[in-house]
């Protein structure tokens, strides 16, 4: 019995040396890593424009979120308690009725245009919400109506898909210096930890050995991934009985300027959206009948991304005509 006790004691004091070496091994690791790279942050890629470079900014509005990003925050001068864009008096002096559309979608539906001119125009008065974050793709833009929105269960859906909803949903962290950076990669990142990435070295480094391994066609990737998003709204929305309709935004200039990509992605984009069986109005229409009437479609110059209010007529009468919003 003693013998027994003795190898057990030894046996314990093996496996106690063991992780004590190891857990000095990772700490002196760390600490070698910290001493030869400071402030390494060792991924490449873009941060994105505006929330990078404005840390007070995004901490008032925006919280990390290891799954899509970063969320918004609750309860502030840009969104409700319920999570929703505070309407402002635009939005305030338009009619309303007791049918409600809830938009979806990136900085587009969020800064609202379109959505007032299909108030406007629209022979229906209905109420509307917005839940359009700035910089979602449309994996987030699940996310957030899946875990944040869906309670709301409005009774139709509008989507607004754009050319840059096949980028990377974005890695967000805090460096050593407690900055924020919202970096796209060039490839989806499955699983990531915004406490180990801001904490760890060894972590960065491992991180980015493995975005390194097994990448795979970035278009093929981008082209599933919106692919897999679409179709997860539209069976969350079928299973809630909500009604669905996404708006294919074209890019904010003339069809001569575009390039071969964006060609063939808005033809995808429509393929895609008829393959799912999803209803969706082309807003290209729009943009072709604002240009002939000499309207600058983009918001700021040199900004294909967004629609300035003087398109947003044109884009919103093509949508008042096709009937869909509200559904008839």
């Amino acid at each position: 019995m003693l013998a027994r006790s003795g190898a057990l004691v030894r046996t314990w004091r093996r496996a106690a040396l063991v992780l004590a070496s190891s857990v000095g091994a990772l700490l002196g690791a760390e600490g070698l890593l910290r001493w030869l790279a400071p402030a390494a942050l060792f991924v490449s890629g873009r941060d994105t424009e505006g929330w990078t470079e404005n840390t007070p900014t995004f901490d008032t509005f925006m919280q990390v979120d290891a799954t899509i990003g970063y969320l918004p925050r609750r309860g502030t001068a840009l969104y409700d308690e319920r999570g929703l864009c505070r309407d402002q008096s635009a939005d305030q002096a338009l009619p309303t009725g007791p049918l409600e559309v809830l938009w979806l979608g990136d900085s587009v539906t969020a800064r609202r245009f379109i959505e007032r001119e299909v108030r406007r125009q629209s022979s229906t008065p209905f109420t509307s919400r917005c839940g359009g974050v700035e910089g979602y793709n449309t994996a987030q833009t699940l996310g957030y109506y899946q875990r944040e929105l869906r309670s709301l269960r409005p009774a139709q859906v509008v989507f607004t898909l754009h050319h840059n909803d096949w980028w990377n949903t974005p890695i967000v962290f805090y460096d050593d210096e407690g900055r924020v950076h919202c970096r796209t990669l060039d490839r989806q990142v499955g699983a990531f930890s915004p406490w180990w990435f801001e904490h760890s070295y060894l972590y960065r480094a491992g991180f980015s050995l493995w975005l390194g391994a097994g990448a795979e066609h970035a278009g093929a990737a981008a082209d599933r991934q919106v692919e897999q998003a679409l179709r997860g709204l539209r069976d969350l929305l079928a299973a809630d009985r909500v009604a669905c309709t996404v708006l294919l935004l074209p890019p904010m200039r003339p069809e001569t300027a575009w390039s071969e990509a964006e060609r063939q992605r808005h033809e995808r984009a429509r393929a895609l959206l008829t393959e799912l069986g999803l209803e969706f109005v082309d807003l290209l229409p729009g943009l072709r009948a604002g240009l002939a009437a000499g309207v600058d479609p983009q918001q700021l110059p040199n900004d294909w991304m967004h629609p300035s209010e003087a398109i947003a007529v044109h884009l919103a009468a093509e949508v008042v005509r096709a009937g869909v919003v509200p559904r008839r």
